[in-house]
């Protein structure tokens, strides 16, 4: 897979490195001399004590004609749509784009680039059966569902972090009194 991360600051190195290690990655930035340290050096990644060492191409985007198959957006928000239209030869007609930005709405930006993904989305959601979650249709079909690894996980997660989730376990305790009841 080819991923672009676009906005090489702290968080699109930390993806870009980490994701290298099972994909074909590269940073999309504007500071030519980061571009060409990123190129020299690639992505130290420190955690704790240990640095681990990643192998990052970085570029401007001007130079690469081919479409990408992901683009994952970590530029400032209000930066979204400049960094977009100056990449739009990066994103083809099977190119998924994926932001991980702050904020929210990035939504109304993201479709100008990507009208034809989002209308395969919106398709796929309206013939999902009967529009409804699988835990749903589990439920009204009389099937174990899958509560266990959707927010049971969250509750695993918060127990170990010391964090309160009562909402998930009530949710939780709630589907699995539901299960095996004939709807």
């Amino acid at each position: 897979m080819r991923i672009a991360v676009i906005g090489p600051g702290s968080m699109g190195l930390l993806y870009g490195g980490k994701l290298s290690e099972c994909a074909d990655v590269t940073l999309i930035g504007n500071n030519e001399e980061n571009i060409r340290l990123i190129n020299e050096n690639g992505v130290i990644i420190k955690r704790d004590d240990v640095s681990k060492h990643y192998i990052v191409k970085a570029s401007n985007g001007v130079d690469i004609k081919e479409p990408f198959d992901l683009l994952i957006m970590f530029t400032k928000a209000y930066l979204t749509e400049a960094a977009l239209e100056q990449n739009r030869e990066l994103i083809g007609e099977n190119t998924y784009l994926l932001t991980l930005q702050n904020g929210a709405g990035h939504e109304a930006v993201l479709s100008k680039y990507v009208d034809e993904q989002i209308q395969r989305l919106e398709n796929h959601l309206k013939n999902a059966p009967n529009g409804l979650t699988s835990i749903y249709s589990d439920l009204k079909n009389g099937r174990k569902t899958e509560v266990d690894y959707i927010n049971g996980a969250v509750i695993r997660a918060a127990q170990k972090h010391k964090l309160a989730v009562p909402s998930h376990e009530m949710i939780v305790h709630m589907v699995h009194a539901m299960e095996g009841i004939n709807w």
